[in-house]
């Protein structure tokens, strides 16, 4: 997102590769915390702000949110 050139189809495939293999890592996460829930083992840590659980479902929002950014086009710039 910061290169000088981030619609150019190299840099978008690998941002989408490196983005999706970091969603697949939330997903793992927050899917355990799923499974400590669905065995009656589930607490959430002392410091909400560091909890496991949380802390995946926020960061894949966010890499979700990354990868929309970077793979959207441009069609408005690309009508003018």
């Amino acid at each position: 997102m910061v290169l000088p050139i981030p619609r150019h189809w190299i840099l978008q495939y690998f941002a989408s590769v490196i983005g999706f293999l970091g969603a697949v890592v939330a997903v793992n996460q927050n899917f355990m915390g799923w499974a400590k829930i669905s065995k009656g083992e589930f607490a959430f840590n002392e410091l909400l702000y560091i909890d496991p659980f949380l802390l995946s479902s926020g960061s894949l929002f966010i890499i979700i949110g990354q990868l929309w950014l970077i793979l959207k086009r441009h069609d408005a710039a690309l009508s003018s």
